[in-house]
């Protein structure tokens, strides 16, 4: 992004941590943990940024001395400001909000894992036993406040992330006019000191961090010798490009992939907001204007028009579903059957929902758009608690849009354009944890359409691609007439007229020529603060059968269609198909699927270098544990550490010995035990072999459990009646001093119990 500031942060979390889902997993667990697309914990953008807003207010008003002042507007540079509830319309154009400089990410442990995951680090561990042991369950209960003691029936169970993990992201900061942005960066880096928790059950001792925004502390001093003298915050203006030396077509193609869900042109239902499946040119227009070399006069002179961005399909960009093709999906070979044409009524025909066609030639794929559902809570500036709960219904990451834009003549692409990707904002929360994408524009790629000659009074089909909002005499005029005198004015000669339906229609038989529906379009004018006029026009993928008074060429048809309908075109209103060859077959083939898109790597690389390691712990922990309890019931093994000649006392001596291992004072006990001379006497050989367990020779603990044997192992890969124990070499730097620890004492543990029992009822032990 131009004219910014990479910011690596991370969190680094002391204890466990939960960030709540909102929702419970089981009818045993009452809160889960946020998880990412691959199962891990992860922090919003919006939990990090409220506790540093919140922070970073404390210190302007040190700073400033009370509530207002120079450092409070760089509170405001940097964390935006929005309408007062008792904003008035009157003044509301007058108070804008002013826009955050900074544009965050979600915090995750993703991108750092597969870096470690592609080169090998981890043996055998998979994305899906790493986020199986990321996580544990704690119990929790709510206390009466009058008598201090716990409630009755209020016992819960929540899922919390490990303690010792760290989630990172790289956040942008926009540049201003003081050099170097230190103030911006001096409000981060202070909120930062002052964060101690994040997350839920904060005050309960949950969720104990270090937040490192990349502000050092030797950075922080040399910012606050120039408190006194700081500047107003003013944003740095970003240089206008220069067009490209290279020739340059009339036509391109936008392709947009989302990095984070997206919330376009939201609506809002009580306590759901949920996403369009289509990102309106009106939204796409001031990205796209940047990248223009004379951006203000190319809109007002209408010399650009920038399409719907609308989802992939088959590698082209996607139109919505027509509304004159029905597909009956009852049926044992469904094909989409076009009811502009003659056809058998049928009242199971319905158009498809949410879905998106796109063509080459006669034949059509469709996908249909689903989205991902996310739980929010607000949380209060007083009680730091949730105050509301709201769900978004976003795009989903991965997926991809594409639009196109057509420039005029006299119009050009600035000369870094073309071909490279950009990060861009989109939609709703688009600051945070929502709208993160890459954008590049390429010159047109369009798949051939194959028209064919229209003779004169054959019906054909005129497709709207996007809204139209068409006028006469000064008013809006939301009607298929009104479209048809508009393209009359595009040919000399011609007289283009609504079709009627076919009479020779038999009994049963029908045909609806118009297959028009009417929307109600509104908007905002972010520049002017104000409400765009809420205006009715044709809907995107209303048809309309034509006839001509004499025959089209094919590029009579191309004249009709080259440029939209209607006002407002410039955001891509009125764009039309004139007699598609898709939409004019009696039926036709359309393969069905759900659009489900690959996630998309984030921008950027993880923010120095994230610990990940409590989770590899508690996965080879439990591996562990099965190795010992294998090699434990393999007498050849266990007989050599534990001889069957000794009796329980002794065994729970031992037992005792073992279970403090991890201890200094019981290493020391361990090691008198292990030098006694009687221990010798007693058990020749096996005080040797036990101290050779910690050591890095052929019969060291991680040699044993390599080797246990399994008798009921099925792998193929190893030989008959064996498996792999350990899932990383015996020599791995996964496997380290405590793990060593914790391996031997399982082992002897085991193979002390196993013995015990043997010694009292041998024939119950198998």
């Amino acid at each position: 992004m131009t004219g910014t500031a990479v910011l690596n942060v991370s969190i680094t979390f002391e204890s466990d941590w939960i960030i709540g889902a909102g929702y419970s997993r089981s009818k045993h667990l009452d809160q889960s943990v946020l998880v990412d697309d691959l199962g891990l914990p992860y922090v919003p953008a919006k939990t990090l940024v409220g506790l540093l807003r919140h922070r970073a207010a404390q210190v302007a008003d040190a700073l400033d001395e009370g509530t207002a002042g120079v450092w409070h507007r760089w509170h405001t540079f940097v964390f935006g400001s929005k309408i007062p509830d008792n904003e008035t319309a009157a003044s509301h154009s007058r108070n804008r909000p002013i826009p955050a400089a900074l544009f965050s990410q979600p915090l995750t442990m993703t991108a750092a894992f597969h870096k470690e995951f592609e080169a090998g680090s981890f043996g055998e561990l998979t994305a899906k036993e790493l986020a199986q042991y990321s996580t544990v369950i704690r119990a929790s209960s709510a206390m009466d406040r009058e008598s201090g003691t716990v409630k009755a029936d209020m016992l819960r169970f929540e899922e919390r992330a490990r303690g010792g993990l760290t989630v990172s992201a790289m956040w942008e900061l926009q540049d201003s006019t003081v050099d170097g942005n230190w103030p911006a960066l001096l409000l981060l880096g202070s909120a930062a000191k002052l964060v101690f928790a994040v997350g839920g059950n904060r005050r309960r001792g949950a969720g104990q961090a270090t937040v490192d925004v990349g502000v050092t502390d030797d950075d922080l001093k040399k910012y606050f010798t120039k408190v006194d003298n700081v500047p107003r915050p003013e944003r740095r203006p970003i240089a206008a490009g220069t067009a490209s030396g290279a020739a340059q077509g009339r036509k391109f193609d936008i392709r947009i992939t989302l990095l984070q869900p997206a919330i376009i042109d939201a609506s809002a239902t009580a306590n759901s907001i949920t996403s369009k499946a289509v990102l309106p040119g009106s939204v796409l227009l001031p990205i796209v204007l940047p990248l223009l070399t004379d951006g203000d006069d190319v809109v007002r002179d209408s010399l650009l028009s920038v399409s719907d961005a609308t989802i992939e399909v088959d590698r082209y960009r996607s139109v919505p579903w027509p509304a004159s093709l029905a597909i009956d999906k009852t049926a044992d070979d469904p094909k989409a059957e076009n009811i502009a044409r003659l056809h058998v009524s049928n009242p199971k025909n319905k158009p498809e929902q949410d879905h998106y066609v796109a063509a080459d030639g006669a034949s059509i794929s469709a996908e249909k758009v689903e989205l991902r559902q996310r739980l929010h809570a607000v949380v209060g500036d007083e009680t730091q608690g949730p105050e509301n709960l709201f769900s978004t219904n976003a795009l989903q990451t991965g997926t991809v849009l594409r639009a196109e834009l057509d420039l005029s003549e006299g119009v050009s692409l600035r000369d870094d354009v073309l071909s490279a990707d950009r990060p861009v904002r989109l939609g709703r929360s688009s600051k945070d944890d929502y709208g993160s994408a890459t954008l590049t524009v390429t010159p047109a790629e369009r798949p051939d359409e194959h028209r064919t000659a229209v003779d004169a009074g054959e019906s054909f089909p005129v497709y709207l691609e996007s809204d139209a909002i068409l006028t006469r005499d000064g008013a809006y005029a939301p009607t298929a007439g009104q479209l048809i005198a508009e393209l009359n004015t595009r040919l000399t000669g011609t007289t283009l007229a609504i079709a009627e339906p076919e009479h020779e229609a038999g009994q049963g038989e029908a045909s609806f020529p118009n297959c028009v529906s009417v929307i109600r379009i509104d908007g905002w004018q972010t520049r002017w603060g104000v409400p765009k006029p809420s205006v009715l026009g044709l809907a995107a993928g209303s048809v309309i059968s034509v006839k001509a008074d004499r025959a089209l060429t094919v590029a009579d048809l191309a004249t009709l269609d080259a440029a939209p309908v209607g006002v407002r075109t410039v955001e891509g209103k009125g764009r039309i198909r004139v007699a598609p060859q898709w939409l004019r077959a009696a039926a036709v083939d359309v393969p069905l699927r759900t659009n489900r898109p690959t996630p998309a790597e984030p921008w950027g690389d993880a923010a120095g270098t994230v610990n990940i390691g409590p989770m590899v712990s508690s996965w080879l922990r439990a591996k562990i544990d099965d190795a010992a309890l294998r090699a434990a019931l393999d007498d050849g093994i266990s007989n050599t550490y534990i001889p069957n000649t000794v009796t329980n006392t002794q065994l729970g001596a031992l037992r005792a010995l073992v279970a403090n291992l991890h201890t200094r004072e019981g290493r020391t006990a361990y090691e008198r035990w292990l030098d006694d001379d009687k221990r010798t006497k007693d058990w020749p050989g096996i005080p040797a072999r036990l101290r050779a367990l910690e050591s890095a020779a052929d019969d060291s603990i991680w040699r044993v459990l390599s080797e246990s044997s399994n008798p009921g192992a099925t792998d193929t890969a190893t030989a008959p009646g064996t498996a792999p124990a350990l899932p990383v070499p015996h020599d791995s730097p996964l496997l380290t001093d405590d793990l060593k620890v914790t391996a031997i004492q399982e082992f002897l543990i085991y193979a002390i119990r196993k013995q015990a029992q043997l010694n009292q009822a041998p024939e119950e032990v198998l």
